[in-house]
């Protein structure tokens, strides 16, 4: 498949909403992309795509279509503004940006920025995070769709007891520095800017507060909460920061294990888990179902913790590191749900997570699948994308979708032929008929 060349000059969060398709079109014979050199330094983080300077503003898109149709490969008129096609056949001009690329809006490529600067990122969060405090990130500046309310929105949160960052007063050396600095926050508050687009890549909540109508921008899969330009005042929004901070209280962690093997590889790996937790060894069954396992970390966490607790599943040669638990805790305060993978040449996810309070609205919803026989991790892995909007396919398994898939690096496993690959006793049907029933 030749090379396609996306034509979008800017702004920031317009090249955002068309990086995942970019990424797709870049595993599919390589990506071009024709950007204004105001905004050309956004694409420093990717390594995806072959960038080519225009020198012109948004507004010289007729021109530079004349060029990419002379110079450049299969040329995409990507560029909402000044397109020649002003149709609006979208809900969003986020849509309509990738319509008009020949392609239908999807959430099956996570946005991905590949060359970020850690050490930017440090200096950013060093700056501007208290560690002593809950640490809100709030946008209220917006050139292409003002809030009329930013001011008040503003002033209203800095009441809270937190320290508000005012994100429209940090120049970062490149955009995406940002995305450390989204992670080391508790919260970010929005209006629809640029931290509506680059929230898709980071680990922290949003609250998203966005244009009406087609002018709107499609929020990511961390967003909290949705409010429009012309909902209510912004009080409505402080309960919800409220709210969310709550939901963020110490969790108290149950580890829930279905023991079985007796090897010294799973020996060792048990050595590493926490003190605490407990293990549920199965008698009456050979193959549990991963339902019945999580029930018993329901019923038996401390009740005192029962609505801010977080039941961890793993197996049980998987082992931790000193602050795997820590960092599932981390996670869990800002979402109710996770998953890791051991490393990123396998696509099986080897440590899940719930926080009790949502694990119990949902369980029922949950596929009933069999642990230790295939396909079960990916039929939970993709229902929980689900729960985030994300579209799952086989090709996309290799991918880390933030804030649900946290990247490989939280336990290890080691090596060892499969004892169960090959099975095909009835749990192993039933799995594969959960995860054929939408493949």
């Amino acid at each position: 498949m030749p090379k396609s060349t996306i034509v979008s000059l800017g702004r920031n969060g317009d090249v955002i909403n068309l990086l995942p398709l970019a990424y797709w079109i870049s595993q599919n014979g390589g990506c071009n992309w024709l950007i204004a050199e105001e905004y050309h330094s956004i694409l420093d983080g990717v390594s995806y795509i072959t960038p080519h300077s225009w020198h012109g503003s948004p507004e010289t898109l007729e021109q530079a279509i004349q060029f990419a149709n002379s110079s450049l490969q299969n040329p995409l008129i990507s560029q909402v503004h000044k397109n020649p096609d002003r149709q609006r056949l979208m809900d969003s001009y986020c849509k309509e940006s990738w319509r008009l690329s020949g392609y239908k809006y999807s959430t099956t490529w996570p946005l991905i920025f590949d060359k970020r600067d850690k050490l930017r990122e440090k200096q950013l969060i060093d700056r501007y995070i208290d560690k002593s405090r809950k640490n809100i990130l709030v946008g209220t500046q917006s050139i292409s769709s003002p809030f009329k309310e930013a001011n008040r929105l503003i002033a209203k949160i800095r009441g809270l007891n937190a320290n508000v960052v005012d994100l429209d007063n940090i120049k970062a050396e490149r955009i995406y520095d940002l995305i450390g600095l989204y992670d080391a926050a508790d919260l970010i508050v929005s209006v629809d800017t640029v931290h509506i687009h680059l929230a898709r890549a980071c680990y922290t909540p949003l609250i998203a507060i966005i244009n009406d109508g087609w002018c709107g921008s499609v929020t990511p899969p961390q967003t909290i909460k949705t409010y429009r330009y012309s909902d209510p005042e912004p009080s409505n929004i402080l309960g919800c920061i409220k709210v969310t901070f709550i939901k963020q209280e110490v969790l108290e962690p149950m580890l829930v294990v279905d023991v079985h093997g007796k090897t010294e590889r799973h020996k060792e790996a048990r050595r590493t888990w926490p003190k605490y937790g407990g293990t549920i060894r199965t008698k009456t069954v050979d193959v549990p179902r991963f339902k019945d396992v999580l029930f018993w970390g329901i019923n038996n966490i401390n009740a005192m913790r029962e609505t801010s607790g977080v039941v961890i599943w793993t197996n049980d040669d998987v082992g931790f590191f000193k602050n795997t638990v820590d960092k599932i805790k981390a996670h869990a305060r800002k979402f109710p749900f996770g998953c890791s993978r051991r490393d990123t040449a396998h696509v099986g996810r080897e440590i899940f997570w719930f926080r009790t309070d949502w694990l119990k609205a949902h369980i029922d919803e949950m596929p009933d699948v069999f642990i230790a026989r295939p396909k079960f991790d990916l039929v939970i892995a993709r229902w929980l994308r689900q729960k985030m909007g994300i579209t799952t396919v086989e090709e996309n398994l290799v991918e880390d979708f933030a804030p649900i898939e946290v990247p490989p690096g939280l336990i290890w496993h080691k090596e060892h032929e499969s004892a169960w690959i090959d099975k095909d006793d009835e749990e192993t049907k039933w799995n594969e008929k959960l995860w054929e029933q939408d493949n």
